[in-house]
């Protein structure tokens, strides 16, 4: 059994997303590259695979998370100076059946940008997604991430999300999770106020 979303204060129990535990055979992962992703924006100012160390407070578990670390098959990290409008469009098929990917996003001062991160099928297959996504909004920053999971009902899809907020920072998420056999996501903000 796979424990995942364990927390130290539970919410109501009728909601079902604290320390929840699913069969380990409905969580397939299979070492391999991932190359159908396609990055569109204006004004990305730095794209790199150069990401921090994923050190989360939480996460969904210490296993995923060090799955991430050590074995991410996509790692990007976005700096953005200036307002920006980026794209991130992750497309599995029968070559593409495992993403584990680490997305970093830095927010400069006094900029304002929105991120949609979509993950969707395009065949009928048992697909896995494990992720992080950590966002740094510096001061007076503002940045709106929208993520949509669009994975078919055999599918996997597991979602850490961390965020660091300065001063007069705001970070929004829209989440769109209409996939996966299993799809769980872990929310936590660290403000600096």
């Amino acid at each position: 059994m796979l424990k995942l979303n364990e927390t130290p204060v539970r919410t109501a129990r009728n909601f079902n997303i604290n320390n929840i535990k699913i069969d380990e055979a409905d969580v397939i992962y299979k070492n391999q590259g991932f190359d159908n992703i396609e990055i569109n924006g204006i004004d990305i100012d730095y794209v790199s695979d150069d990401v921090s160390k994923c050190d989360l407070v939480y996460g969904v578990s210490e296993s995923l998370l060090e799955e991430i670390e050590n074995n991410a098959n996509h790692r990007l990290k976005l700096m953005l100076s200036s307002n920006s409008n980026v794209e991130i469009l992750n497309t599995f098929d029968e070559d593409n059946i495992s993403l584990i990917d680490n997305i970093e996003i830095v927010a400069n001062e006094n900029t304002t940008s929105s991120i949609l991160i979509k993950y969707q099928t395009e065949e009928d297959l048992k697909y896995y997604h494990n992720g992080v996504i950590r966002v740094h909004a510096n001061n007076n920053a503002k940045v709106n991430v929208t993520i949509v999971n669009f994975l078919n009902g055999k599918s996997s899809n597991f979602l850490s999300i961390e965020n660091d907020i300065q001063d007069n920072a705001n970070v929004n998420y829209i989440i769109v999770d209409f996939g996966g056999k299993n799809s769980i996501t872990n929310y936590y903000s660290n403000n600096f106020r």
